[in-house]
């Protein structure tokens, strides 16, 4: 039936059609797919502009965990658009048109790829989508559920329509508790459904330097002006937004409306105004004086850059009777957002905002100016609102490894790990090569993604500190030490092994550090995600002597070739080494080469003068002498920290050392006597290998 009435309601509207429309529904009717792949897919339609920024971090967080192919399908052309400039510089992810649940059109997808999943963003039920993607025994989800107030006692009326569709969907992640007990209503099994929060809290957007957005300030010619902006602004709220810029000084306001067709009538309210203005296509064309007062958006796509340089924030469909927009947007640039009391659309958002106190809900021209000056003051903190994102930034991450746990077992999942890093099969797996997808905020592996980075580390981090590398960086001691002392510094950490990767991770994670991110690299393969002039500093912390094939050895001339094109001119290499022969070829190397001088070095770290600021690596953490044959040493490992005594004992012949081992962690104490070495200072000349034969004794 349902196919029915629409092939006759598309056929009778048609001749009454305007072009834009036909255009529309051709364009949607008349994609080549044929450059689908017969591999495994994950399809995820969202409707429009709204629901592509709002995914965004699911997406990427499925394109690196799954590792399957992506289908993004929007109904909009912004939609579209939008999807395509995010993601063009990822292979493995496609941006179509959705083809107006068309049958034949769907069909024509489905039987070309291997469907895994289908997500629906928001509750995007379209039947014939739903249905063939059921005939095809493939999963689907409903992501970000919502059920808002208008639409809610419609769906209640076509209830016995909805329920079966609704019975096809395999599970339904919800916004919120309401959205969870109206879907059940409408028809949706209860054990299929869970209220996991508002993924729209866990926004990842484009993030720039201080750099960029000072180019972009002298790009808006406005001076030392502050900013005022006033984004997505419906009909109604322009003429508020005049009325507070004129109560308030030394600012530029720029308006930025939700639609384009609106410009010549907010032209006018401007000129009612007395007010001057410049377009932002003059910008681009160098038209402008500098001294307009209002700078008027008649371009797409600009608003969030606009926001990271805001001084005051405006997020509309809020004064009038919308809804609201992205109110999270501004908090992201971790601007105070000022909203009014239409919030419908955004409700949750809204009144977590006013529960954390880092935005302001306004009626009228003079609660607007009062929020300004509040503003203005100072009273809204970064880190309440650092806060806000970091608790709830996990809500993707667990959608898409629960989701991917369940297409893929664990084994299957090691399996498919393991051909992406080896060429044999093996029967069993390093269980930490798994535990990689558990952190990808923090640990990249794939080639290409590592690749896609090259020349924009800066915007990776989201500004434009100084960069450092770290070649083999254990299970990270030494980094995560460095980066909580150096938050002005960027670090990246260099390491192959999967269980050093993830434990550096989880110390990282565990003290919330974001300056930081970890590569499964070579250290020979700097160049494949380096640019020139990337970094400004390089360390390498007792890296293996290779005895007998010196040629080996990551400090080299060769290693220098390749700092001499990534990194900066007055660019600092920092190297520990234990091994003496290592540590004088490395000081007769430098004098041969033309670029670089040694500026200080030393044979005793620990007694010299800087040894105050000096990071004990991941073995070593403290030694102590009391010059009675007495040491102490803290050491860490996946089993928790401890601290090894070793003295020789009064109790045992002089060529016994005794190991007293307290693991910090649990207080159990372990003893231990060496009959390998007879002496304190033999042991720890082989400090490694006696920890190794304890540990695994």
């Amino acid at each position: 039936m349902y196919n029915l009435l629409r092939k006759i309601g598309l056929t009778l509207y048609r001749p009454f059609m305007k072009e834009k429309m036909k255009t529309f529904i051709d364009k949607r009717l008349s994609q080549d797919f044929s450059d689908l792949k017969d591999e495994e897919y994950i399809w995820i339609h969202c409707s429009s502009v709204g629901e592509v920024n709002l995914s965004e971090d699911l997406v990427k967080k499925f394109y690196s965990i799954s590792r399957k192919n992506i289908l993004i399908s929007t109904f909009t052309d912004t939609g579209y658009e939008n999807a395509v400039k995010k993601y063009s510089d990822k292979k493995k992810i496609k941006v179509i048109y959705f083809p107006i649940d068309d049958k034949k059109k769907i069909n024509e997808i489905l039987n070309k790829i291997k469907l895994k999943l289908l997500v629906l963003v928001e509750t995007e039920l379209w039947p014939n989508l739903i249905n063939e993607v059921n005939k095809k025994n493939s999963r689907i989800i409903v992501v970000n559920g919502r059920i808002s107030d208008r639409s809610y006692p419609r769906y209640k009326k076509l209830k016995f329509l909805l329920k079966s569709m609704l019975q096809k969907i395999d599970y339904f992640y919800m916004q919120s508790e309401i959205d969870r007990e109206r879907i059940i209503s409408l028809g949706a099994d209860e054990k299929k459904t869970e209220n996991v929060g508002n993924l729209k809290f866990s926004i990842s957007l484009e993030k720039y330097s201080d750099d960029e957005k000072d180019k972009y300030r002298k790009f808006l010619n406005i001076g030392d002006r502050k900013v005022f902006v006033a984004g997505s602004t419906r009909t109604g709220e322009d003429e508020i937004i005049l009325d507070v810029f004129k109560k308030i000084k030394n600012y530029v306001l720029i308006i930025v409306p939700r639609h384009l067709d609106r410009l010549a009538k907010i032209e006018e309210l401007i000129k009612e105004n007395n007010l001057t203005y410049v377009k932002y296509s003059d910008l681009e064309n160098n038209i402008s004086t500098g001294k307009e007062d209002i700078i008027l958006v008649d371009k797409m796509g600009v608003l969030r850059k606009l926001y990271s340089i805001s001084d005051i924030a405006f997020v509309g469909g809020t004064l009038v009777n919308i809804g609201g927009h992205n109110l999270l947007e501004p908090l992201f640039y971790r601007k105070a957002v000022i909203f009014g009391k239409y919030t419908q659309n955004v409700v949750d958002i809204a009144k977590e905002i006013l529960r954390r106190k880092i935005g302001f809900q306004v009626n009228d021209v003079e609660e607007f100016v009062e929020a300004i000056k509040n503003i203005e003051s100072g009273k809204i903190s970064d880190e309440e609102i650092n806060s806000f994102f970091e608790e709830n930034k996990m809500i993707a991450l667990n959608i898409v490894k629960k989701e991917n746990l369940i297409m893929n077992n664990i084994k299957d999942e090691a399996k498919d790990l393991w051909k992406h890093f080896f060429h044999s099969e093996k029967s069993n797996y390093n269980i930490y090569m798994y535990k990689l997808l558990d952190y990808p905020e923090y640990i990249m592996y794939d080639n290409d993604v590592m690749k896609a980075k090259k020349s924009k580390w800066n915007e990776y981090f989201g500004n434009s500190n100084p960069i450092a590398v770290e070649i083999g960086t254990g299970s990270g001691n030494f980094m995560y030490q460095l980066a909580e002392r150096n938050p002005n510094k960027n670090f990246i950490g260099l390491e192959l092994r999967f269980k050093r990767l993830v434990l550096a991770t989880q110390k990282c994670q565990k003290r919330n550090i974001k300056n930081v991110a970890f590569l499964r690299k070579r250290g020979e393969e700097l160049e494949d995600f380096l640019a020139e002039n990337e970094i400004s500093e390089m360390y390498i912390n007792f890296p293996d002597p290779w005895e007998g094939t010196e040629k080996n050895r990551i400090i080299q001339e060769r290693l220098f070739k390749t700092l001499d094109k990534i990194m900066k001119k007055d660019g600092m290499l920092y190297f520990k080494t234990d091994h003496d022969t290592y540590y004088s070829d490395v000081l007769e190397l430098v004098k041969t080469l033309k670029n670089y001088e040694v500026v200080y070095h030393t044979s005793d770290l620990h007694n010299s003068e800087k040894a105050e600021n000096n990071i004990k690596t991941d073995i070593i953490s403290n030694i102590m002498n009391d010059e009675e044959n007495y040491y102490i040493l803290d050491f860490e490992n996946d089993k928790g920290i401890a601290r090894l005594e070793i003295t020789t004992p009064h109790f045992a012949p002089y060529y016994y050392a005794c190991f007293n081992i307290l693991w910090l962690n649990d207080d159990e104490a372990y003893w231990w006597l060496d009959e390998e070495n007879s002496t304190v200072t033999e042991i720890l000349k082989n400090l490694e290998k006696s920890l190794t034969y304890f540990i695994n004794s």
